[in-house]
């Protein structure tokens, strides 16, 4: 028979791993509130279905510089930890990507 410690016992963890499960995704996915628009310098993109961050910084990047690289950059100035992105999001491209002729 279960007791109403034994219980408690096997909740609580389970309902602390899911909030904070449930708040790790939250804030890995938004975009933060804190980023400064684009300068006349930088260039914005609209992420569409099927975009992702690799793909973006794949068309973005002078000839020459690692896509890698041009990854780092997109999150840096987009004060993002997650390379996820969603469809509607904007970006903003760094001045070192938005720069170059493609």
């Amino acid at each position: 028979m279960v007791t109403i410690k034994g219980l408690r016992l096997i909740l609580i963890p389970i309902v602390a791993l899911l909030i904070y499960a449930g708040l790790s995704m939250m804030s890995a996915s938004a975009e933060p509130e804190s980023i400064r628009p684009a300068t006349a310098a930088e260039a914005t993109v609209t992420v569409d279905s099927g975009d992702t961050l690799w793909s973006i910084a794949e068309d973005a990047k002078p000839s020459g510089m690692k896509t890698v690289a041009a990854v780092h950059l997109i999150m840096k100035r987009n004060g993002l930890t997650s390379s996820s992105i969603s469809s509607g999001q904007r970006l903003v491209l760094p001045a070192k990507l938005s720069d170059s002729s493609h």
